[in-house]
């Protein structure tokens, strides 16, 4: 697992860990169905395998997308096969488009909204003092008020990563 730099994967039938052995492919045909064929005449898949990973990183710059694509074969000690797929996609370049900048500006409006609101909650606050918090729409407003801050929280953190 070290060698590989793997990870357990929690299957349909077990739990794997990053162990094994790889086989990097080529992204070019030929090549690959001359590597897939090797390593059927070779044996790599034998009596003792338990699990087949096929990993794919794709880009589809038309839509700007990144898809991770994880295909599993799992062989149970009984025998047959079953299959599962996980699938993730993912915009990692932003602001490209003018619909992006778009929605930029509006995200931008959105936190300078969010702050006017919360100054005039603020005074508020001070001006009624206790009673501010004996009302149901002030707790509301304050609920309002944190969500909309988790959701500029939510756009940072997935901003940043």
């Amino acid at each position: 697992a070290s060698e590989l730099s793997g990870s357990s994967y929690w299957g349909l039938i077990s739990t794997y860990t990053g162990d094994g052995y790889a086989q990097l492919l080529s992204k070019d045909r030929n090549t690959t169905n001359n590597i897939l064929t090797d390593l059927m005449n070779n044996g790599w898949i034998q009596r003792g395998a338990r699990a087949v990973f096929l990993d794919m990183s794709l880009y589809n710059a038309n839509l700007n997308l990144f898809s991770i694509v994880k295909l599993v074969i799992e062989l149970p000690a009984a025998g047959g096969a079953v299959v599962s797929s996980r699938f993730l996609t993912l915009r990692f370049l932003r602001d490209i488009t003018s619909f992006d900048k778009f929605i930029y500006v509006c995200e931008v409006i959105f936190v300078i909204f969010v702050v006017y609101y919360t100054v005039e909650e603020i005074i508020e606050v001070k001006h009624q003092g206790k009673p501010y918090f004996k009302s149901f729409w002030s707790w509301m407003d304050i609920t309002i008020l944190l969500f909309a801050y988790v959701a500029i929280g939510f756009n940072f953190w997935s901003r940043s990563e």
